[in-house]
């Protein structure tokens, strides 16, 4: 942007002129104020001119830049001369050695490697990304996938696919349902049937929900418990604004009993040696048994 300062016989304060850019529109009196103008300058160069450029003065040569490019020497020249123009300075200077750059070539040199490797980077990821070998992956994830499930298959995946970024999300089933909604991310991934009329889904897998108790409990020796037993245990769970909270309730109810809690906790992690719903396979719970802190009480619901 540049500033131009139009002079007028009389020049005003600035509050005169803020007064009078509320009382008169600005093309009324264009001389008596300062004038913001924008500069748009427009390119004519062509990539190939760049490309001329850069590779004339890789090779030295007129005649081996123009053989490289499969091009023919005048037209090689054509295009050098095309682009100096366009810049308004001489680039090369040619000499019985071949060609060297002048102080306006050198200026412009890096800035032409620059952009020709922008471009051949933006084609090359572009291809990657309609063939499905590139690009980014935006993710979201119910907090619990994200925490227990995902990293060892997000590891898979990357370890498969090096050229593909990926962008998680996580938080509540219905979070991450509206975020795919509003374009936000590509897929979701929720542990909580989500019914939006815009998203078709379909589910992945199953999983068993274990009761885990410590080894001094009365359950560590028996292979199954029944839900009466476990209604009259005292339970550790998820707080109720949880998923796993509401099927858990659900459970015990269409058995005809109810769950006594002790402690409603806001994550997973929270659960400790006192036995309560927990997801399986989840690494506390391995990290926990191999220590001898707890034993899993498997419950095929």
């Amino acid at each position: 942007m540049s500033v131009m300062r139009c002079v007028s016989a009389v020049s005003p304060s600035p509050a005169a002129r803020l007064a009078s850019y509320a009382r008169e529109p600005a093309i009324e009196q264009p001389c008596r104020r300062w004038c913001a103008i924008d500069c748009f300058y427009t390119l004519s160069m062509e990539l190939g001119q760049i490309e001329a450029f850069v590779e004339a003065q890789r090779r030295g040569s007129i005649t081996r830049a123009a053989a490289a490019l499969e091009l023919t020497q005048p037209t090689l020249t054509a295009r050098l001369r095309g682009l100096e123009q366009e810049l308004g300075a001489q680039l090369l200077v040619r000499g019985r050695r071949g060609v060297s750059l002048t102080a306006a070539g050198r200026r412009f040199l890096p800035r032409a490697q620059a952009a020709l490797e922008a471009v051949r980077r933006g084609v090359a990821e572009t291809k990657a990304a309609r063939e499905g070998r590139g690009g980014v992956l935006a993710l979201g994830l119910a907090t619990d996938l994200a925490l227990y499930i995902a990293p060892m298959a997000l590891a898979r995946f990357a370890r498969t696919h090096p050229d593909v970024e990926i962008s998680v999300r996580s938080g509540r089933s219905h979070a991450v349902a509206e975020a795919l909604r509003a374009d936000e991310i590509e897929i979701a991934l929720v542990s909580q049937l989500v019914v939006l009329p815009e998203l078709a889904s379909r589910p992945l897998f199953e999983e068993s929900v274990p009761a885990v108790v410590g080894r001094a409990h009365a359950f560590a020796a028996r292979g199954r418990v029944s839900i009466e037993d476990l209604a009259r245990s005292g339970l550790v769970m998820r707080d109720a604004s949880a998923y796993l909270h509401a099927i858990t309730v659900a459970y015990f109810a269409a058995a005809g009993t109810a769950p006594r809690i002790l402690m409603e906790a806001s994550s997973t992690q929270a659960h400790d040696p006192c036995h309560g719903p927990r997801r399986r396979g989840s690494l506390t719970d391995r990290e926990r048994v191999a220590a001898g802190v707890a034993a899993p009480l498997m419950m095929r619901w």
